[in-house]
């Protein structure tokens, strides 16, 4: 009906505000599971999941999500919490992300 409109109660993926509102959500998310920004830049995560393990490492880029830590179960811990928001797809080892190669020895 002309002159009515509709407001949204969340983002939908393809609207204009959809990559913020993910990314706080995401963000949100990420602090409750024990990690925090670096100095360097938001969309990068560091923390300690597991006490007496290493850290691990996150970066973002819109929905792509980049992690590492040295310990095994810290990567699985990390997947586990991760999961907890919604479907997660993992690709494997990463090859190539945002023009960086990487190699695994």
């Amino acid at each position: 009906m002309p002159g009515q409109y509709w407001k949204l109660l969340r983002s939908l993926y393809g609207l204009k505000r959809a990559p913020k509102s993910w990314f706080e959500m995401l963000s949100k998310h990420l602090r409750v599971m024990g990690l925090r920004n670096a100095e360097t830049s938001p969309c990068l995560f560091y923390g300690t999941l597991i006490p007496g393990q290493p850290p691990v490492y996150v970066g973002i880029y819109v929905d792509d999500i980049i992690y590492f830590s040295p310990s095994d179960a810290v990567e699985q811990k990390f997947e586990e919490g991760l999961s907890t928001i919604g479907s997660v797809d993992y690709m494997g080892q990463v090859s190539l992300f945002l023009g960086t190669e990487f190699s695994w020895v």
